[in-house]
């Protein structure tokens, strides 16, 4: 007797233990279709299946007790079921899918990148690559501490930054791959010690151009490319500027001179490395640097009799 009650509670805890079977049919919400390939998911199982081509899904050996359903389906809207599910038997839950609102498909735009052919060009001096920066726009940038023209231009295929500051690298290029001209001037060496950068006042130019996409016809033995300034243009009245920082004092006079419409462009500017050296010691190294421009505008006069220009 005793044997024969054993064998009835393992084949009851044989059945429990198998538990229930969730089934069902996965259809279509408007025009109630059947819908092949849903997924149908026990969350808290991490159980999964897909329904067929009938709409029909089972999952077997479900654990009795709460759990959620997931059924989802690309094109319709995913739900989720909260079921209870029994000890044993077939559990049916059917659910109904509703189509995604339809996307609107918004009009085609072509975008073409303009093709610049050399040569075709009416101005093939200034190409995409190269650039040029006016002193206002300089002296906005957020990113100088104190108005500095060569500094401003640095950023994509021009680089200031190398391991030593010895001058400006376009393309890649030594820094002696560079020129400089200054009204059509060159210029040597541009540079300032003492931690200014450029020896060009920024209050004496009007504003400062990259030239580097192509060989240029004016400056043939550049390798690199050119930085050309250009300076301001002396006014009608007398006008001044003056700037002071932490490493610099300059000062800047424009004006008439007079006679002939003649006009000049006085400008000036003085670093004081010096003052945090003692000049008693030995160990120091005195220096002192600063650039002085002056630039005199004279109107050019036609003689009638021969037509040539002084």
């Amino acid at each position: 007797m005793n044997h024969i009650v054993l064998v009835g509670v393992q084949m009851l805890l044989a059945i429990q233990g198998r538990g229930a079977a969730v089934s069902g049919v996965i259809r279509d919400a408007e025009g109630g279709a059947v819908i092949a390939g849903a997924i149908v998911s026990l969350t808290e199982l991490d159980r999964t299946t897909t329904t067929g081509t009938d709409g029909r899904y089972l999952i077997a050996d479900v654990p009795a007790g709460p759990n959620h359903i997931a059924v989802r389906r690309i094109g319709y809207v995913a739900r989720t079921l909260h079921a209870l599910v029994p000890v044993s038997g077939v559990f049916e839950i059917n659910v109904t899918l509703s189509l995604l609102p339809r996307p609107e498909r918004l009009p085609t735009i072509v975008v073409h990148r303009p093709v610049e052919v050399r040569g075709s060009s009416g101005d093939d001096s200034f190409s995409l690559a190269d650039e040029m920066t006016s002193i206002a726009a300089i002296r906005n940038n957020p990113l100088l501490t104190q108005p500095d023209v060569l500094q401003s231009l640095s950023g994509g295929e021009i680089n200031i930054k190398p391991e030593s500051p010895g001058g400006v690298h376009i393309r890649g290029g030594s820094s002696d791959h560079t020129s400089y001209v200054l009204d059509g001037i060159p210029i040597f060496s541009p540079y300032h010690t003492a931690g200014i950068f450029g020896a060009w006042n920024p209050d004496a130019l009007s504003h400062v151009a990259v030239i580097s996409a192509m060989p240029s016809y004016a400056y043939p033995a550049t390798l690199s490319g050119t930085v050309a300034a250009v300076t301001r243009i002396p006014g009608s009245n007398l006008t001044s500027r003056a700037s002071v920082s932490s490493t610099h004092t300059g000062v800047t006079l424009d004006g008439p001179l007079g006679f002939h419409d003649a006009k000049f462009l006085a400008s000036a500017r003085f670093a004081y490395p010096h003052l945090t050296a003692r000049t008693n010691d030995p160990t120091y190294v005195r220096g002192a640097s600063g650039d002085r421009l002056l630039k005199l505008d004279f109107p050019a006069d036609v003689l009638p009799e021969s037509g040539a220009i002084s």
